[in-house]
C-alpha cells in the first residue's frame, strides 16, 4: 500500500494508506473548484514540488491583472500620496 500524506487549509494534515478505500472518496468528492492533491508522504523534496507546481497552475489559471485605473484616479491616489507623505 501506498502511504501518502492529505493536507487541509488548516496547515494541518493526516497520513494514510491509498489502499484502505480513500481513493474512491476522493475521486468522488473532488470538483474542479475543489481539487484534491493527494502527495506522497515519504519523499519531502518531491512533496513540496508537487506543492509548488499545484500552486503555479492555479495561479497561472486565474489570468490575474492589475485593475485599470482612470486618470481622476490616478490624480485622487497621487494627492493622497502626496497627504501621506507630508506627515
Amino acid at each position: 500500500m501506498e502511504e501518502v500524506l492529505i493536507g487541509d487549509n488548516r496547515g494541518g494534515h493526516e497520513s494514510f494508506s491509498v489502499g484502505d478505500g480513500t481513493r474512491p472518496m476522493i475521486q468522488e468528492t473532488a470538483t474542479k473548484d475543489a481539487p484534491w492533491y493527494v502527495l506522497p508522504a515519504d519523499n519531502k523534496w518531491f512533496t513540496r514540488v508537487v506543492v509548488a507546481s499545484a500552486v503555479i497552475e492555479t495561479l497561472a489559471s486565474l489570468d490575474l491583472a492589475y485593475p485599470k485605473v482612470d486618470e481622476g484616479k490616478l490624480k485622487e491616489l497621487a494627492a493622497a500620496k502626496k497627504k501621506l507623505v507630508s506627515n
